[in-house]
């Protein structure tokens, strides 16, 4: 039977027999008979503390869940106390009105007229969240569906408009066949919004499902539903309540029939398209609804309020219950509203058995549909669409055999239901004042032109997909603000997504930094964790990446993730452990660009990605360097990177067009210059976005001068000042209003400030202060210290859209301009210090107030207020405290570079010893040595001895480095004794842990032992994990190299797990390969070498070049023992290259000495000959590379036919350490070689006894 026409989206009820018998929506039941409402129409309750934290994560044994824990209101993000709900934009002209007002709305009847526009002919439908008139349009005569909201009383009126504001957002934001279109959005003057979409017709799925309808026409419906989700999905939007009553299929004569996806009413918007700079209207968030969709075609992440997992997946799940029910004449589950709820969430679907003639291949498709994780369907709607192409029909019928539907020339005739005619004017429905009228202010930009850049984008992005070409891409858009380089940029990535061929990630570089730009918050919004808590990313992750539970590594990676996405913050030892079971610190920058790749590689999972790198021009040299990294050392993702960069920023010779130079150069990378529209083409986007007459359309153009962003602004500031009248179906600006002279962009941010009353200026001016993500609490209490009140100086600054709303809690600026003007601004006040001292007093209230990121932006309030030591003091302190956890000694560099000629005396002495602190981490021990004589130089004049002793230990430590060991040894010997004195544990400790470790390399192992037991028991005092962890390692090479092995594995991994408490990489790094160094002593070379590449790769990644020369001359060691001589030439040599770069006389002489032994195995004596003469060149001071040279003697000397001198030798290196139980870590190797050669008796004896006695100690268990 025919259906009757239908809005596109009207919550409306339907019902197994004709859509012709309408229910109100107090009969409203779901489609299994059960009360809906409540699931589908009411919105969530508000929390009842606005500092309510999340809920725990779901169980997993279905039979633990209660009913009540499965139909609970989702557990919403934990909001700071009194934070405000966002407001609803003005710009969207819904303007706030009395909540009450909503519930007594205005009735409307046949005839009335809305909006003084579009008259009332019928009710299409009712429920919900509103009322669906038929109307005609009286600007052009057209039918058209009106939707409406009757917001019920009370608070929960603002949610429903919001809802249906994020309904015409969602629609405004669509262009599809399948999805029906937005036309006009505005309120009316009893506070009611409303909505004018296109009027279709069709007989619902619900409908035909009934009437057993046959494949052909179900493929083509699938097919059609697939092709509008694609769409919404890649423009971030999740439909979030497919049903069968939810699609209808219209009949076309002489084509297919077409499907129209409706009730976007609960769409999630996951992006937002308006383009905030237009009129600084805060973007959409994306909240999902507690409870939001239909019993028996939810999905399990809505069932289980896991928002975090809504994504386009979730629609997927839905059209595979509708599948379902298609083919098998059934839904897969029933019950009532809460048993489907429990079996959709945690039972297995029932196997598909088709009930009528179909391909077998439908049911593994379904199959992968239902699956309970969204990460086990299809990413991709298009890509489910392919799939499902394969199961085409091979022909389709040319007149379709399905139950006759309603034509679209029916919606045209349907009859009125009373004389036409309109009844007199309603004031209560004529529109309130609007800012900016119809859809200007929801509706994205519209793309118009371009043609050829978009041609090459795509072909660029078409060679990646195919395989053709260079894995890494690079295209930089160049062009002058506003001309459209990210609007390209976004249309290639909603292409790209919705052609499922590419994963599209938008990282956002902005002048003014916020802790969600760049390469973060890309992966975090790919991952739906913008508002998710820790432990849930952790939770998350370890299902999406498959953790098992004893899959430490996989764990370690889970963990680094987390922490990179949102960081704990203070100490690393206080750091609670989340569900990965590790904790993970970001302690140096190559650490955090380990995860950062990992990530990326995660999200590829072998699919090409596409960076949209937005404004890259704002961003620094390790933004730049980190690209470059990822193009030379991830070749086997695709990547293509799509820049943009404004023309005014990347000026020949500035730091940005040079580091955007070398990104090109490195990549090969292509430029397209942007060019300004053409005045037609201008022209064309504007009566696009707007039906503008003649006039306006002239001198919007004439005033952009081709440049799209500056002619649209000109439209909102026309919209915004109250020019714009509608009149005769098009918008008309007067005359006066072209003819009068633009405002200044500077005029323009005066004016906004300037709506704020005087009494609360002065906040906005404040604001500025606190940088691009401003919190709630931070704000008030700056507010608050400056003498006003908080509460309405923020709502007048939210009114005046000087500040934006985000989240919960959460400001940011509309325009980072903005903030730039007010900073400019408050740098000429003559009390600016007042604001810059009360801002860095506020920000210790952030939440976040210990993270690196806080401190800075505290340190240069307070160098703005003149008040350097203080501000040097502050992040001395931040450095300390970091310092003794985890270390970043790039971003202490550039920390430390604010302070930058604004230090004298005793606070520019601390300030040259951190440097030097950071500069010996990163290798650059000549700089470190110089700024450390010159700090202890300063302090000794202030006669601070504590500072002094800080120097020595750090000189000595360097001249270690440098090969002076025992010079070394004396200053940090010195420096223990000031601490001593001082009863400075710390000090003590540090100290003792660098003294332990000169005196092991010089070989005095015990007095190593008992120094390095007393820093031991020191930093466990103060628990200090890496120190202690450090001293635990230096104790595992003492015993290893006395042959204790069991005890040195042992101490090794305390040591390992100390580095893991911390979050310390780097640490566990070391103590991974100091384990393979055991298992090469007892000679299991296999997990030696295993351990040993493992460790290696870690220390690549972290660019730690100690500990990378360490591994390859374990792995050469390992190589030249089992004769595997091309591994060991391989590592020999990129050992002796690092040592050499580092400038460490024993590594230089330890590589030699390896060369040497390759060429004594390869019988090439004179090399071998020469290679010893270059070592007995080598002053050292340490025991072990002693010993190795004179064993390695002997084995030339044996070589030779001199097996007298060659005992001599071994001799000789017996005696180095003192007692023969130690021995280096190459000893027990080469002596087993040794003692394969022909020697006298009297050697062989005296060279296996010492064997038996290194041997013996190895086997030994030792508690």
């Amino acid at each position: 039977m025919a259906g009757p026409s239908r809005a596109k989206n009207p919550r409306e009820p339907e019902k197994a027999s004709g859509a012709s018998d309408r229910r109100t929506g107090a009969d409203l039941r779901d489609e299994h008979g059960g009360a809906a409402g409540n699931l589908t129409a009411n919105p969530p309750k508000p929390n009842a503390t606005d500092s309510q934290r999340d809920k725990p994560a779901p169980k997993t044994d279905p039979q633990a869940v209660a009913d009540e824990e499965i139909m609970a209101d989702a557990p919403r993000e934990p909001q700071e106390a009194e934070s405000a709900p966002p407001s609803i934009p003005s710009a969207a002209a819904v303007f706030s009105e009395d909540p009450t007002r909503a519930a007594t709305a205005t009735p409307v009847l046949p005839g009335h007229v809305i909006a003084n526009r579009y008259e009332v002919l019928s009710v299409l439908g009712e429920g919900g969240m509103g009322i669906v008139y038929r109307c005609r349009d009286q600007a052009n005569g057209e039918q058209l569906a009106v939707k409406r909201v009757i917001p019920p009383p009370g608070n929960l009126a603002h949610d429903y408009v919001m809802w249906f504001y994020k309904e015409a957002r969602a629609l405004a934001a669509l262009d599809h066949p399948n999805i029906v279109k937005a036309q006009d959005f505005g309120q009316l003057r009893d506070g009611s919004p409303y909505l004018a979409m296109e009027l279709v017709s069709g007989a619902s799925l619900h409908e035909l499902a009934h009437a057993r309808i046959k494949f052909p026409l179900i493929w083509i419906v699938v097919d059609q539903i697939l092709s509008a989700l694609a769409h919404a999905h890649a423009r971030g939007i999740v439909h979030g309540d497919l049903k069968p009553s939810n699609v209808l299929v219209e009949r076309i004569d002489g084509e297919d029939p077409r499907v129209h996806v409706l009730d976007f009413g609960l769409a999630w918007l996951r992006q937002d398209a308006h383009d905030e700079r237009l009129d600084g209207s805060k973007a959409m968030e994306f909240a999902p609804h507690a409870g939001a969709g239909t019993p028996g075609y939810m999905a399990p992440e809505q069932i289980q309020h896991e928002m975090h997992h809504v994504t386009g997946a979730t629609d997927l799940y839905s059209l595979g219950c509708i599948l379902y029910r298609l083919l098998a004449g059934h839904a897969p589950f029933t019950g009532e509203s809460k048993e489907l709820l429990r079996v959709h969430a945690f039972d297995r679907v029932p196997k598909l058995k088709l009930a009528i003639d179909a391909p077998e291949d439908a049911i593994p498709f379904v199959t992968q549909l239902l699956a309970k994780k969204p990460w086990d369907r299809y990413e991709f709607a298009q890509n489910a669409r392919r799939e499902w192409a394969k199961l085409k029909p091979p022909t389709l019928p040319k007149v379709w055999d399905f139950p006759s539907l309603a034509r679209a020339s029916d919606v045209q005739a349907a009859a009125p239901t009373r004389r036409t005619g309109t009844r007199g004017p309603n004031p209560d429905l004529a529109p309130a004042p609007e800012h900016a009228p119809g859809l200007l202010s929801i509706r994205p930009s519209p793309l118009v032109g371009r043609d050829e850049e978009r041609r090459k984008l795509q072909a660029i992005c078409d060679e990646m997909v195919n395989g053709v070409g260079a894995p890494h891409r690079l295209v930089i858009l160049v062009g002058p603000a506003g001309c459209g380089k990210s609007r390209l940029a976004e249309w290639l990535c909603e292409t790209m997504h919705e052609q499922g061929t590419m994963v599209p990630l938008r990282a956002r570089y902005r002048k003014l930094r916020s802790s969600v730009d760049g390469m973060l918050g890309a992966a975090a919004h790919y991952y739906n964790f913008e508002r998710t808590d820790r432990d849930t990313i952790e939770r998350s992750l370890l299902e999406r990446w498959r953790v098992r539970r004893d899959d430490k590594n996989g764990r370690a990676w889970v963990a680094g993730a987390a922490e990179w996405m949102k960081p704990v913050g203070g100490s690393s030892s206080d750091q609670p452990i989340g569900p990965s079971g590790i904790r993970f610190t970001l302690d140096t920058l190559e650490t955090r660009r380990m995860v950062i790749r990992y990530t990326l590689r995660k999200i590829s999972a072998g699919r090409p990605l596409l960076f949209w790198l937005d404004d890259l021009h704002n961003g620094g040299p390790a933004t730049f360097e980190g690209f470059i990294r990822i193009h030379n050392e991830e070749t086997d993702v695709k990547i293509v990177m799509v820049a943009t960069a404004r023309h005014e920023d990347v000026a020949l010779g500035t730091p940005a067009a040079e580091r955007l130079r070398q990104l090109r150069d490195v990549m090969d990378g292509t430029v397209i210059e942007v060019q300004p529209l053409q005045p037609e083409t201008t022209k064309e986007m504007l009566r696009a976005s707007l039906p503008l007459d003649d006039a306006a359309v002239e001198e919007a153009a004439r005033r952009s001068r081709g440049n799209p962003l500056f002619a649209l602004q000109q439209l909102h500031a026309w919209a915004l000042g109250g020019n714009m009248e509608f009149l005769n179906g098009t918008y008309r600006v007067p005359p006066e209003v072209l003819a009068t002279r633009p405002q200044t962009t500077a005029e323009l941010w005066d004016s906004r400030v300037n709506s704020v009353p005087e009494q609360y200026r002065t906040a906005a001016v404040a604001a500025a202060t606190l940088g691009g993500e401003i919190r709630r609490n931070v704000l008030r209490e700056l507010i608050a210290s400056l003498g006003m009140a908080p509460e309405p100086a923020i709502v007048a600054l939210q009114n005046a859209e000087v500040l934006i709303p985000r989240s919960s809690g959460r400001y940011s600026w509309p325009h980072e301009l903005l903030q730039e003007h007010l900073s400019t601004q408050l740098s000429v006040r003559p009390d600016k210090e007042r604001f810059y001292r009360a801002a860095a007093a506020a920000l210790l209230t952030h939440p976040q107030a210990n993270t690196r990121r806080i401190v800075r932006q505290r340190v240069v309030n307070l160098i703005h207020a003149g008040d350097h030591d203080p501000a040097a003091l502050l992040l001395f302190d931040f450095l300390q405290r970091g310092w003794n956890g985890a270390r970043e000694p790039l971003s202490t560099l550039s920390d430390l570079d604010l302070l930058k000629g604004k230090l004298t005396g005793r606070m520019l002495a601390l300030k040259n010893r951190w440097q030097a602190e950071a500069m010996r981490h990163v290798g650059r021990l000549a700089e470190a040595s110089t700024l450390a004589e010159l700090a202890r130089t300063r302090f000794e004049d202030a006669g601070d001895e504590e500072n002094v002793a800080h120097c020595l230990r750090l000189q000595g430590h360097l001249l270690s480095e440098q090969g002076s060991s025992a010079e070394g040894l004396e200053l940090v010997r010195r420096a223990l004794r000031t601490f001593e004195e001082q009863s400075h544990v710390l000090g003590q400790a540090l100290c003792e842990a660098v003294a332990g470790e000169i005196e092991f390399q010089l070989g005095d192992y015990e007095s190593a032992r008992l120094t390095i037991q007393s820093g031991e028991r020191n930093f466990a005092a103060l628990d200090q994990p890496v120190g202690r962890g450090q001293c635990l390692l230096l104790l595992s090479w003492i015993e290893h190299s006395e042959g204790t092995t069991d005890r040195s594995r042992r101490l090794a991994q305390e040591a390992r797990n100390e580095f893991e408490r911390a979050g310390y990489r780097l640490g566990t790094a070391q103590a991974d390969v100091s384990i393979a160094h055991v298992e090469h002593r007892l000679m299991n070379f296999h997990t030696a070498e295993v351990g040993a590449f493992e460790a290696l790769q870690t220390f690549d990644v972290l660019r730690t070049p100690r500990g990378q020369a360490a591994c390859d001359r374990l792995l050469a060691m390992i190589g030249i023992d089992t004769d595997d001589l091309d591994m060991a030439e391989l590592h020999t040599d990129r050992a002796h290259k690092s040592f050499i770069k580092m400038g460490d006389p024993w590594g230089v002489m330890e590589s030699k000495l390896l060369f040497c032994q390759l060429a004594l195995t390869r019988h090439q004596p004179e090399r071998a000959r020469a290679l010893i003469e270059e070592c007995s060149r080598i002053v050292v001071e340490e025991a072990e590379a002693k010993q190795h040279y004179l064993l390695t003697c002997a084995w030339y000397e044996h070589s030779r036919g001199r097996p007298e001198r060659a005992f001599e030798y071994i001799e000789a290196a017996a005696d180095v350490f003192g007692p023969r139980i130690r021995a280096g870590d190459h000893t027990p190797h080469l002596l087993a070689r040794l003692s394969r050669f022909n020697w006298p008796e009297h050697a062989i004896n005296r060279i296996e006894a010492w064997r038996a006695l290194l041997n013996d100690r190895a086997r030994r268990k030792v508690s």
